[in-house]
């Protein structure tokens, strides 16, 4: 062994798994408490995901896994040491920190007895301090260097050219509601989705100028698409939902006689109207109908607890209205101008052969709306409305609308961003470049193939074409979850063949600028997920995943799935479950 240098004389000790360990104090660069961690899917098992360390990504590993040790569980003496090897930065979770040490070279032993019952690979000798045995790290061996090939791929991860698709005449479109309604919006147009929030107003604005937010530094004036197409405010059209059935629960409440099979059917009109006004609210709407129909068996007795309950409800319905939980706002920029458009909801993105456009009716570029056509959604008997966006933009005068910097930068600031749209499964945030996702769509019938791959859910008929899915949770080895109201399938290319991935639900769609890429750190350890991981991007406070989509399946997995794409199909569908 070579001779001790004088930094190593100097240890930081530690708890691990019930015995005590250190590490040389000149590679801990800081100690902090736990935050949360980002999980990376397929990962060694000792690697418990990536931290954002003041906009630097750090791997973090357990270090008790990590040398061979039972984990013990987390407590609020659980610390991560920030440890800087072979100009690499690491983090290695430890139960608990105890002291900084200095010791002598007669201290150290690295007999062979010394390290029984340790892993010799990750010990470098043992320290005897005051009747205390102290095994010390050998810091460097907490790298995985066998992957040789992972710091190539890291580092080629973001610089790699995105595949050249076949060019189609198609179009994308962003579907968004309001009320009963869908419209579409060009996605050439959508910068980002976000969350609604409530805009600063601004005194004597016109009416569809709900005000101005801050969006990174940048003033925005946040426009109501309901407004601006002359319609009643998102809470307006709730309360005159719920009016005629207020109304007829007062009228029952003094005459009993009056709760007929009249008042059953203003509340199931009810329950299907704002069920799609409003999602969250649907469950409040079924059990007023459901009250409504035992009130209406039973005239007599005393009803004013349930009557009560059905006016509580419909006050809760207001309320959930008013917090408007799935509101969004699509940041558009077009016509010199960049503006956030509320909408009731974005429900999907769809890419539809331009051919199929039909002209909009004559009278449709009245009352606020301009038409650029109508999209038929093959496979339904759905047509979305494509809004003209740039004509209502010259119409209501909003060129170059509430710009801070120069129009020339902004274009270059412009050009430079690339739209990603982000997901998540199994609490993490994921993002595929919105290029290569030619559609997202709801969870339809999936039906099973015999002997398909593991890794594969099945198959779906997306307008005449088999596209073979799979499940992102048991790609990943997560747990397998029923699917919700919220999950998804993300329709994108992979190879030769089109393949679909379920996902726990769309997050936005988000603009991000190469400064918002970090390459994947190497000391994640693992060729396999270096592949299907292409960069972390850092957007506000949060840590997301970028999926390389060419590498999410090996080239057998591929062929696997294009081999299930042309399978013969069972004739018995079934519902995606875990």
């Amino acid at each position: 062994m070579a001779a001790l240098q004088a930094e190593d004389l100097e240890v930081l000790s530690f708890r691990l798994g019930g015995k005590q360990f250190a590490v040389s104090l000149v590679h801990v660069r800081e100690i902090i408490r736990v935050p949360r961690i980002t999980r990376v899917p397929l990962a060694p098992a000792y690697v418990l995901g990536l931290l954002n360390l003041r906009g630097e990504v750090i791997t973090v590993i357990s270090g008790s896994a990590r040398v061979g040790l039972t984990s013990t569980p987390s407590t609020l003496e659980c610390r991560i040491l920030i440890l800087t090897i072979e100009q690499t930065k690491l983090g290695v979770v430890v139960d608990e920190v105890d002291r900084i040490l200095r010791f002598t070279p007669d201290q150290f032993d690295t007999s062979a007895d010394a390290l029984t019952n340790m892993p010799a690979e990750f010990v470098a000798g043992v320290l005897k301090y005051n009747n205390r045995t102290i095994f010390k790290l050998a810091a460097v061996k907490l790298l995985d260097q066998k992957e040789e090939s992972a710091p190539a791929v890291a580092a080629m991860a973001l610089s790699a050219p995105r595949p050249v698709r076949e060019a189609v005449s198609t179009q994308t479109v962003v579907i968004a509601e309001i009320g009963r309604e869908e419209f579409g919006i060009a996605i050439g147009l959508v910068r980002e989705v976000v969350r609604f929030v409530e805009p600063n107003p601004i005194p004597d604005a016109p009416a569809f100028l709900l005000g101005v937010m801050m969006l990174r530094s940048q003033v925005l004036p946040v426009i109501e698409l309901r407004t601006l197409m002359q319609r009643p405010s998102f809470l307006e059209e709730i309360r005159r939902q719920i009016a005629p059935v207020r109304a007829a629960y007062e009228n029952a409440r003094i005459d009993k006689d009056g709760m007929g099979a009249a008042l059953l059917e203003k509340s199931s009109r009810l329950v299907e109207a704002s069920a799609l006004l409003l999602p969250r609210a649907e469950k409040l709407l079924t059990r007023t109908a459901i009250l409504g129909k035992e009130l209406r068996g039973s005239a007599s007795g005393d009803h004013s607890e349930a009557f009560a309950e059905l006016f509580a409800l419909l006050d809760a319905i207001v309320q959930t209205a008013i917090e408007a939980p799935d509101r969004r706002l699509l940041i558009v920029e077009s016509e010199g101008a960049r503006f956030g458009l509320a909408v009731d909801r974005v429900t999907q993105i769809v890419a539809f052969p331009k051919s199929a456009l039909q002209p909009p009716p004559p009278i449709a570029n009245e009352s606020g709306v301009h038409l650029a056509g109508l999209v038929p959604i093959e496979g339904s008997k759905r047509l979305v409305l494509l809004l003209q966006l740039e004509e209502m933009i010259r119409k209501n005068r909003l060129q170059g609308a509430s710009m801070n910097e120069p129009q020339s930068d902004r274009l270059m600031l412009a050009s430079n961003q690339e739209q990603w749209v982000s997901f998540l499964t199994g609490g993490e945030e994921f993002a595929l470049p919105i290029s290569e996702v030619f559609e997202i769509g709801r969870v339809e019938t999936i039906t099973r193939i015999p002997s398909a791959p593991k890794f594969i859910q099945g198959v779906i008929n997306l307008r005449g074409e088999i596209v073979p899915v799979i499940d992102l949770r048991k790609r990943f080895g997560l747990e397998a979850i029923a699917a919700t109201n919220r999950t998804r399938i993300l329709y994108f290319q992979t190879g030769v063949v089109k393949v679909g991935l379920i996902v726990d639900g769309v997050s936005q769609i988000l603009s991000l600028a190469p400064s918002d890429f970090t390459p994947p750190p190497p000391s994640i350890c693992s060729k396999r997920v270096l592949e299907y991981l292409s960069g972390i991007a850092h957007y506000k406070d949060r840590m997301i995943l970028l999926l390389n989509s060419e590498s999410l399946l090996t080239k057998a997995e591929q062929q696997g799935a294009e081999k299930t794409s042309r399978a013969r199909l069972l004739p018995a569908p079934e519902k995606p479950t875990s």
